[in-house]
């Protein structure tokens, strides 16, 4: 197994960026706004932190059924920031992700993601990031590797954190 001592050092760090900025945006509403939709067809910083949560939660199953990849560990992450972070494009969400309309626990939300960025961190320092996932697939990009899906993650969660930002601005 590579060790991909450099590759490890960056994604680590860039998971603690992305949680941190994640968690100063959910961090700028109070409980009273947590479910507030600023706007028509907009999600609530609650719905928002609830879509994270089911989308990033149980990242270590994604290595419970690998296989080795033929190709760079970072080859598909080009594609997916072009793809998730140009905020012209508007995304749907599956079904199994969409949020529920339920009252939110902020602070609860918070513990989630903190116990989430925890995993990331412990699959990004041990996990053998070239292996490519058989468990689930990126619609639209087929089989990720280890490392890919970690990126993808952060990627989705940066979305969000503009999201959150946003929403703020509107309230």
């Amino acid at each position: 197994m590579k060790t991909f001592k450099k590759e490890r050092a960056m994604l680590v760090n860039e998971i603690q960026h992305t949680f941190e900025s994640l968690y100063t945006a959910i961090g700028a509403f109070s409980e009273a706004e947590t479910d507030i939709q600023p706007f028509a067809g907009s999600w609530s910083a609650g719905q928002v932190a609830e879509h994270l949560i089911k989308g990033m939660s149980g990242i270590g199953r994604l290595g419970t059924k690998t296989e080795k990849s033929d190709r760079p560990l970072d080859e598909k992450i080009p594609a997916i920031k072009k793809m998730f972070l140009d905020y012209s494009i508007r995304l749907t969400s599956p079904d199994f992700l969409v949020p529920t309309s339920e009252k939110h626990d902020i602070k609860a939300q918070l513990s989630e993601l903190k116990a989430i960025e925890e995993q990331h961190r412990g699959m990004a320092e041990d996990a053998d990031l070239s292996l490519e996932s058989r468990l689930f697939e990126l619609p639209g990009f087929g089989a990720l590797t280890l490392y890919e899906w970690i990126s993808f993650n952060l990627i989705h969660a940066q979305r969000h954190t503009l999201q959150l930002q946003n929403i703020r601005k509107k309230m």
